[in-house]
Protein backbone atom coordinates (compact mmCIF):
# COMPACT_ATOMS: atom_id res chain seq x y z
CA UNK A 1 0.00 0.00 0.00
CA UNK A 2 1.27 3.66 -0.69
CA UNK A 3 2.40 4.85 2.52
CA UNK A 4 0.21 8.31 2.05
CA UNK A 5 -2.28 6.28 2.19
CA UNK A 6 -1.75 5.40 5.77
CA UNK A 7 -2.33 9.64 6.75
CA UNK A 8 -5.86 9.44 5.14
CA UNK A 9 -8.43 9.33 7.60
CA UNK A 10 -10.14 7.13 5.02
CA UNK A 11 -7.44 4.96 4.19
CA UNK A 12 -9.71 1.99 5.67
CA UNK A 13 -11.37 1.74 2.12
CA UNK A 14 -8.41 1.59 0.48
CA UNK A 15 -8.35 -2.05 1.64
CA UNK A 16 -9.75 -5.12 0.78
CA UNK A 17 -12.20 -5.22 4.25
CA UNK A 18 -15.02 -3.00 2.77
CA UNK A 19 -15.99 -5.45 -0.19
CA UNK A 20 -15.41 -8.29 2.43
CA UNK A 21 -18.10 -6.75 4.97
CA UNK A 22 -20.54 -6.09 2.41
CA UNK A 23 -20.01 -9.26 0.81
CA UNK A 24 -21.07 -10.62 4.15
CA UNK A 25 -24.15 -8.05 4.75
CA UNK A 26 -25.52 -9.39 1.47
CA UNK A 27 -25.19 -12.87 2.02
CA UNK A 28 -26.98 -12.34 5.81
CA UNK A 29 -29.64 -10.04 4.24
CA UNK A 30 -30.37 -13.05 2.03
CA UNK A 31 -29.87 -15.89 3.88
CA UNK A 32 -32.62 -13.66 6.32
CA UNK A 33 -34.87 -13.15 3.22
CA UNK A 34 -34.58 -17.16 1.92
CA UNK A 35 -35.39 -18.34 5.76
CA UNK A 36 -38.52 -15.78 6.03
CA UNK A 37 -39.67 -17.30 2.09
CA UNK A 38 -39.08 -20.70 2.48
CA UNK A 39 -41.32 -23.03 1.94
CA UNK A 40 -43.29 -24.78 4.40
CA UNK A 41 -44.82 -28.18 5.45
CA UNK A 42 -48.23 -28.18 5.00
CA UNK A 43 -49.77 -28.37 8.22
CA UNK A 44 -52.74 -28.01 10.10
CA UNK A 45 -52.51 -25.68 13.73
CA UNK A 46 -55.41 -26.51 15.68
CA UNK A 47 -55.03 -23.94 18.45
CA UNK A 48 -57.06 -24.43 22.24
CA UNK A 49 -57.17 -20.39 23.03
CA UNK A 50 -59.52 -21.14 26.24
CA UNK A 51 -61.04 -23.92 28.21
CA UNK A 52 -63.74 -22.39 30.84
CA UNK A 53 -66.61 -23.34 33.07
CA UNK A 54 -69.42 -21.32 32.46
CA UNK A 55 -71.28 -22.55 35.44
CA UNK A 56 -69.71 -23.31 38.76
CA UNK A 57 -71.59 -23.95 42.14
CA UNK A 58 -70.93 -25.09 45.84
CA UNK A 59 -71.15 -29.15 46.59
CA UNK A 60 -73.96 -28.52 49.19
CA UNK A 61 -76.33 -26.83 46.92
CA UNK A 62 -75.34 -28.73 43.54
CA UNK A 63 -77.87 -30.84 44.07
CA UNK A 64 -80.71 -28.61 44.65
CA UNK A 65 -79.63 -27.05 41.57
CA UNK A 66 -80.90 -27.97 37.99
CA UNK A 67 -79.38 -26.48 34.72
CA UNK A 68 -80.89 -27.48 31.70
CA UNK A 69 -79.51 -27.00 27.56
CA UNK A 70 -81.95 -27.92 25.21
CA UNK A 71 -84.05 -29.29 27.73
CA UNK A 72 -81.64 -31.79 28.67
CA UNK A 73 -80.00 -31.68 31.99
CA UNK A 74 -76.84 -30.53 32.51
CA UNK A 75 -74.41 -31.12 34.67
CA UNK A 76 -71.22 -29.10 34.41
CA UNK A 77 -71.34 -26.64 31.61
CA UNK A 78 -68.18 -26.12 29.89
CA UNK A 79 -66.93 -24.36 26.88
CA UNK A 80 -63.76 -24.40 24.42
CA UNK A 81 -62.75 -21.66 22.29
CA UNK A 82 -60.32 -22.57 19.53
CA UNK A 83 -59.03 -21.45 16.42
CA UNK A 84 -57.70 -23.42 13.24
CA UNK A 85 -55.16 -22.10 10.67
CA UNK A 86 -52.91 -23.31 8.12
CA UNK A 87 -49.34 -22.64 8.77
CA UNK A 88 -47.69 -24.34 5.09
CA UNK A 89 -47.33 -22.50 2.31
CA UNK A 90 -49.82 -24.18 -0.22
CA UNK A 91 -54.01 -24.52 -0.12
CA UNK A 92 -54.81 -27.35 1.52
CA UNK A 93 -58.57 -28.60 0.67
CA UNK A 94 -60.90 -31.62 1.69
CA UNK A 95 -60.30 -31.31 5.15
CA UNK A 96 -61.24 -33.46 8.00
CA UNK A 97 -60.43 -32.97 11.38
CA UNK A 98 -61.74 -34.96 14.71
CA UNK A 99 -61.95 -33.71 18.02
CA UNK A 100 -62.32 -36.01 20.96
CA UNK A 101 -63.05 -33.64 24.28
CA UNK A 102 -62.51 -35.49 28.08
CA UNK A 103 -63.80 -39.02 28.37
CA UNK A 104 -66.53 -38.29 30.70
CA UNK A 105 -67.54 -34.86 28.21
CA UNK A 106 -70.25 -34.42 26.05
CA UNK A 107 -70.74 -31.77 23.42
CA UNK A 108 -73.82 -29.96 23.40
CA UNK A 109 -73.48 -27.53 20.43
CA UNK A 110 -70.49 -26.09 18.13
CA UNK A 111 -70.04 -22.44 16.58
CA UNK A 112 -68.19 -22.04 13.49
CA UNK A 113 -66.79 -19.01 12.00
CA UNK A 114 -66.92 -17.63 9.31
CA UNK A 115 -69.95 -18.68 8.07
CA UNK A 116 -69.07 -18.07 4.26
CA UNK A 117 -66.38 -20.80 4.58
CA UNK A 118 -68.83 -23.50 4.62
CA UNK A 119 -67.38 -25.76 7.35
CA UNK A 120 -69.92 -28.83 8.11
CA UNK A 121 -70.14 -30.38 11.61
CA UNK A 122 -71.17 -33.94 13.37
CA UNK A 123 -71.53 -34.27 17.04
CA UNK A 124 -71.65 -37.97 18.20
CA UNK A 125 -71.34 -38.02 22.33
CA UNK A 126 -67.73 -36.49 23.42
CA UNK A 127 -66.64 -36.39 19.79
CA UNK A 128 -66.80 -33.55 16.66
CA UNK A 129 -66.08 -34.08 13.36
CA UNK A 130 -65.08 -31.30 10.88
CA UNK A 131 -65.14 -30.80 7.36
CA UNK A 132 -63.61 -27.92 6.02
CA UNK A 133 -63.52 -27.37 2.34
CA UNK A 134 -59.93 -25.63 1.97
CA UNK A 135 -57.94 -23.32 4.15
CA UNK A 136 -55.42 -20.95 2.49
CA UNK A 137 -51.88 -20.11 3.89
CA UNK A 138 -52.46 -17.97 7.28
CA UNK A 139 -49.41 -15.81 6.38
CA UNK A 140 -50.14 -15.01 3.15
CA UNK A 141 -54.12 -14.71 3.81
CA UNK A 142 -54.50 -14.62 7.33
CA UNK A 143 -57.42 -16.90 6.93
CA UNK A 144 -58.52 -18.10 10.40
CA UNK A 145 -61.43 -19.90 11.34
CA UNK A 146 -62.90 -20.11 15.29
CA UNK A 147 -64.66 -22.35 16.73
CA UNK A 148 -66.62 -22.80 20.17
CA UNK A 149 -67.71 -25.49 22.17
CA UNK A 150 -70.45 -25.78 24.40
CA UNK A 151 -69.99 -29.34 26.13
CA UNK A 152 -71.38 -30.94 29.44
CA UNK A 153 -68.52 -31.95 31.20
CA UNK A 154 -64.22 -30.88 32.27
CA UNK A 155 -63.22 -28.57 28.69
CA UNK A 156 -59.78 -30.01 29.06
CA UNK A 157 -57.52 -31.62 28.33
CA UNK A 158 -58.59 -32.93 24.42
CA UNK A 159 -57.36 -34.68 21.55
CA UNK A 160 -57.19 -33.84 17.74
CA UNK A 161 -56.74 -36.37 14.88
CA UNK A 162 -56.64 -35.66 11.78
CA UNK A 163 -54.27 -35.62 8.47
CA UNK A 164 -54.17 -36.85 4.83
CA UNK A 165 -52.01 -36.58 1.46
CA UNK A 166 -49.14 -34.28 2.02
CA UNK A 167 -50.63 -32.80 5.00
CA UNK A 168 -50.66 -33.27 8.85
CA UNK A 169 -52.30 -31.84 11.91
CA UNK A 170 -50.91 -30.24 15.14
CA UNK A 171 -52.74 -29.44 18.22
CA UNK A 172 -51.52 -26.75 20.41
CA UNK A 173 -52.67 -26.89 23.49
CA UNK A 174 -52.42 -23.95 26.21
CA UNK A 175 -49.16 -23.13 27.24
CA UNK A 176 -48.53 -24.09 31.46
CA UNK A 177 -46.89 -21.36 33.49
CA UNK A 178 -43.54 -24.29 33.36
CA UNK A 179 -43.65 -23.88 29.35
CA UNK A 180 -43.99 -19.76 29.36
CA UNK A 181 -40.92 -19.54 32.10
CA UNK A 182 -38.67 -22.04 30.00
CA UNK A 183 -39.77 -19.96 26.44
CA UNK A 184 -39.14 -16.82 28.71
CA UNK A 185 -35.45 -17.77 29.67
CA UNK A 186 -33.98 -18.89 26.34
CA UNK A 187 -34.96 -15.05 25.21
CA UNK A 188 -33.29 -14.13 27.94
CA UNK A 189 -30.39 -15.77 27.44
CA UNK A 190 -30.62 -14.93 23.70
CA UNK A 191 -30.70 -11.30 24.22
CA UNK A 192 -27.58 -11.54 27.17
CA UNK A 193 -25.74 -13.44 24.77
CA UNK A 194 -25.66 -10.77 21.81
CA UNK A 195 -25.31 -8.25 24.38
CA UNK A 196 -21.93 -9.75 25.24
CA UNK A 197 -21.22 -10.51 21.42
CA UNK A 198 -21.90 -6.51 20.72
CA UNK A 199 -19.70 -5.70 23.96
CA UNK A 200 -16.87 -7.50 22.41
CA UNK A 201 -17.50 -7.00 18.12
CA UNK A 202 -16.81 -3.50 19.62
CA UNK A 203 -14.09 -3.45 21.57
CA UNK A 204 -12.48 -5.64 18.46
CA UNK A 205 -13.54 -2.82 15.94
CA UNK A 206 -12.01 -0.76 18.12
CA UNK A 207 -8.66 -1.89 18.76
CA UNK A 208 -7.95 -3.43 15.11
CA UNK A 209 -9.77 -0.82 13.23
CA UNK A 210 -10.01 2.48 15.21
CA UNK A 211 -13.57 2.48 14.87
CA UNK A 212 -15.26 3.51 17.98
CA UNK A 213 -18.36 3.64 19.36
CA UNK A 214 -19.15 7.26 18.72
CA UNK A 215 -17.95 6.82 15.42
CA UNK A 216 -20.83 7.91 12.70
CA UNK A 217 -19.22 6.94 8.67
CA UNK A 218 -19.62 4.70 6.06
CA UNK A 219 -17.54 2.53 7.24
CA UNK A 220 -19.07 2.16 11.01
CA UNK A 221 -22.68 1.56 9.20
CA UNK A 222 -21.25 -1.31 7.23
CA UNK A 223 -18.93 -3.16 10.10
CA UNK A 224 -21.32 -2.70 12.37
CA UNK A 225 -24.42 -3.64 9.95
CA UNK A 226 -24.18 -7.61 10.88
CA UNK A 227 -24.99 -6.90 14.48
CA UNK A 228 -27.72 -4.47 13.17
CA UNK A 229 -29.03 -7.04 11.48
CA UNK A 230 -29.09 -9.85 14.31
CA UNK A 231 -30.71 -7.13 16.54
CA UNK A 232 -33.85 -6.58 14.00
CA UNK A 233 -33.81 -10.28 13.80
CA UNK A 234 -33.77 -10.99 17.22
CA UNK A 235 -36.27 -8.08 18.05
CA UNK A 236 -38.91 -9.77 15.40
CA UNK A 237 -38.31 -13.39 16.68
CA UNK A 238 -39.32 -11.85 19.69
CA UNK A 239 -42.07 -10.05 18.77
CA UNK A 240 -44.09 -12.91 16.83
CA UNK A 241 -42.80 -15.39 19.77
CA UNK A 242 -44.89 -13.01 22.34
CA UNK A 243 -47.78 -12.60 19.81
CA UNK A 244 -48.47 -16.22 19.59
CA UNK A 245 -47.79 -16.84 23.56
CA UNK A 246 -50.05 -14.18 24.50
CA UNK A 247 -52.89 -16.04 22.66
CA UNK A 248 -51.97 -19.69 24.41
CA UNK A 249 -51.88 -18.15 27.76
CA UNK A 250 -55.62 -17.39 28.21
CA UNK A 251 -56.89 -17.88 31.95
CA UNK A 252 -59.51 -20.30 32.69
CA UNK A 253 -61.88 -18.52 33.84
CA UNK A 254 -65.39 -19.02 35.72
CA UNK A 255 -68.42 -17.25 34.57
CA UNK A 256 -69.95 -17.69 38.30
CA UNK A 257 -68.33 -18.88 41.26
Amino acid sequence: MDPTLTDLPFQWFYTNAPAAWLSATVAIIMLLYTLWNRKRPNKIIVRLTAASSLISVWREIKEKTRITFNDQVVNSLGKLDLIIFNNGSEVIKDISLTLNTFSDSVALDVLVKPFSLGVTTSIEGGTIKFNIPYLNPKREHDQIIEISVLLDGQADPIKVLGGGQGWSVEYQPLLTKTELLRSSTLQIYGCIALFVITIFYGWYLQKFWGITRAEFSTRAILVNSPITLALLFMTVSIYRNFKTMKSRIAPRKHAVE
